[in-house]
């Protein structure tokens, strides 16, 4: 066991929480023809190497960091997420249990509505991904739409690892080949299937993902299946845990504004700060969830991120031969005939035209406006601040006019 087993991926598995007889299986499936690797061995190296479930955390301290984590990311992450959280900010090995129990001291309020609304549907469609590279999930999410808002993720439905999320203003062609797929693929690979909506905002990532079809894992599969949006179910199940993380507590407080007429959707200029607030905003609560939610703990398989590593088939590409968003367009155009319409905002940026004044109305806002803040605040149901922050951009650019 000693000369085939790395140290560091046995402590790998400790960290997802692993069980030595997990472990046992683990590596007899790696090595088959290959005895010695008993629970009882395992057991046996983790004592001679030091590895242990156990963490230097005290109580305390575990109560301070889930306090920390509650007032980063809100009411809604329960002990599965949170645990996910903490091994963000690298606090590993911690039970769930003792998660579970921090966090209903921390804010028993919050645990008792989680409990009121713990009634989780399981998803009666039948699903199936043979490995990680499989079948990827593209969609899009407008929940905060009237506000200038779409968050578009893609998820490996075999692991259930957020591979990518981007936010943009309204969904585009371009943006979404730009900012999800193409790095998607950069980054891990080519799955062999692709699967979206009928959605024509994906109408260039089919296109080059039918393009590079020859180069998948499985040329046998279909390169890519467009379906109704409620049988993408993988990614739909990831939505409603953003909206309640994410989306809603943002628009609630803007919805206030609203409701108050203090900001008025029919002019254009509001229309951009709000978009512009909104989405800076939102993006920070995607960070938080999108790390926290490919380090929770699926049980008996490890967490998103460790799946990965174990199951990855998805199919290398060199840089060369994944198009720029410019060789994109020009291919799919001159191939079907068709115009994209290019990125744009929501709303009217009267300052566009001036770099010098959007850089200053960036510094200003940075200088006045702590993102961070803002959402921790908004996801605990203080939205003043997210509020403050939009009007205070229309009318500093207005005065940078």
């Amino acid at each position: 066991m000693e000369e085939l087993v790395d140290e560091d991926d046995v402590r790998a598995y400790i960290a997802q929480g692993f069980t030595h007889d997990k472990i046992s299986d683990l590596l007899t499936g790696q090595f088959p023809s290959v005895r010695g690797f008993s629970a009882r061995s395992v057991r046996r190296y983790c004592k001679e190497h030091d590895i242990h479930w156990t963490t230097p955390v005290t109580d305390d301290e575990l109560q301070r960091e889930v306090e920390k984590g509650v007032e980063a990311v809100g009411p809604t992450y329960g002990r599965k997420t949170m645990k996910g959280y903490l091994a963000t900010q690298g606090l590993y090995g911690i039970g769930e249990a003792r998660v579970g129990r921090a966090l209903k001291e921390a804010a028993p309020e919050y645990h008792q509505s989680r409990q009121a609304s713990a009634a989780r549907r399981a998803n009666p469609i039948p699903y199936y991904a043979e490995y990680f590279g499989h079948k990827l999930h593209i969609d899009q999410n407008e929940k905060l739409g009237m506000y200038g808002v779409t968050h578009v993720a893609a998820i490996d439905g075999y692991s259930g690892k957020l591979v990518q999320t981007a936010t943009m203003p309204l969904k585009n062609n371009q943006v979404i080949y730009r900012d999800v797929f193409r790095p998607v693929a950069l980054t891990y690979g080519l799955w062999d299937q692709l699967r979206v909506d009928h959605g024509s905002e994906f109408l260039l990532t089919l296109f080059v993902q039918e393009s590079l079809s020859a180069q998948r894992t499985n040329t046998s599969r279909e390169c890519y299946v467009q379906s109704d949006s409620r049988r993408n179910h993988p990614i739909e199940r990831i939505w409603g845990e953003v909206n309640q993380r994410v989306n809603y507590p943002i628009k609630a407080a803007l919805n206030i504004l609203v409701e108050q007429d203090a900001l008025d959707l029919t002019d254009e200029k509001s229309k951009f700060s709000v978009s512009s607030v909104a989405m800076e905003t939102s993006k920070v609560g995607m960070a938080r969830f999108v790390d926290s939610w490919n380090m929770h703990p699926i049980p008996g398989r490890g967490t998103p991120d460790f799946i990965w590593t174990q199951q990855n088939r998805a199919a290398p590409i060199p840089p060369y031969a994944v198009p720029s968003l410019h060789e994109a367009v020009l291919a799919y155009e001159a191939a079907t005939g068709g115009t994209l319409v290019p990125p744009h905002t929501f709303g009217l940026d009267v300052l566009a035209h001036s770099p010098a004044k959007t850089l200053e109305r960036e510094q200003q806002m940075r200088h006045n406006f702590n993102l961070e803040d803002i959402f921790s605040r908004a996801v605990n149901g203080d939205g003043t601040l997210l509020q403050q922050a939009v009007t205070y951009h229309r009318r500093l650019t207005e005065s940078l006019l």
